[in-house]
């Protein structure tokens, strides 16, 4: 089924998550895969990220400006209120944060170039979206809401990439791709070793299969639980 998913995608989707440990960081693995598979079968964008994580990503060049602080829902300093999609853990932005983002010029050239921007927010939140060429504004859109959804995007293709600015709110995840294509997902945890999942709230997992089309989970953990195998049960 998920090969013959493939072999369409040029009229349609599909995601494929990559969890693993800090062996993944900085889209190491995930973005070679990516490439490897939007060369072959389309799509452009690095898939889902956040502003701050514990290593910066190879796939995107940022710059932060204002207040944004990243909780966690696993590791020794663990926030339950954080352990959501698809990162276990979220940024908040406060004071009107802006999040400047575009595709790592020294990374692969599939990551550029995407035309779909999407945020995962937090319940009464605002947020503002800027799309610039090189030299000048092409998109400019602002949302607002009362309750925790997805917002979607669609704006030309930007060498210069998008400006996001939030206030007062939590940001869950934002997705760079384009209507069609494969996207695969790095998704860091580091110092996790893949037990939280049945932790997730249930509502998150329903709508990660009903706002995206997965087809495949890469779970790559293990070298973070060897330390603590002590009996042959562990």
């Amino acid at each position: 089924m998920f090969f013959s998913r493939l072999e369409s995608c040029d009229r349609d989707r599909i995601d494929i998550y990559h969890w693993g440990d800090s062996q993944i960081e900085g889209d190491r693995i995930t973005g070679h895969l990516r490439s490897e598979m939007q060369e072959r079968f389309g799509g452009r964008g690095p898939g889902w990220v956040l502003p701050r994580t514990p290593a910066p990503s190879f796939a995107t060049k940022q710059v932060l400006r204002g207040s944004i602080e990243r909780s966690a829902g696993f590791g020794r300093r663990r926030d339950t209120s954080a352990l959501r999609l698809p990162f276990l853990a979220i940024n908040k932005f406060t004071d009107s944060a802006i999040w400047r983002v575009n595709a790592n010029p020294i990374g692969y050239r599939t990551n550029r170039q995407w035309t779909r921007s999407r945020i995962w927010s937090s319940a009464a939140s605002a947020w503002s979206l800027m799309v610039r060429d090189s030299t000048h504004l092409i998109t400019s859109r602002s949302t607002s809401g009362n309750e925790e959804e997805l917002w979607t995007w669609q704006h030309a293709g930007s060498a210069s990439g998008i400006e996001l600015t939030g206030t007062s709110n939590a940001l869950l995840g934002a997705e760079f791709s384009t209507a069609h294509g494969v996207f695969v997902h790095n998704l860091p945890l580091r110092g996790g070793s893949g037990t939280l999942f049945d932790d997730v709230p249930a509502g998150d997992w329903k709508k990660l299969r009903e706002w995206t089309r997965p087809g495949l989970v890469i779970l790559q953990f293990g070298g973070n639980a060897v330390p603590s195998l002590s009996s042959v049960k562990s």
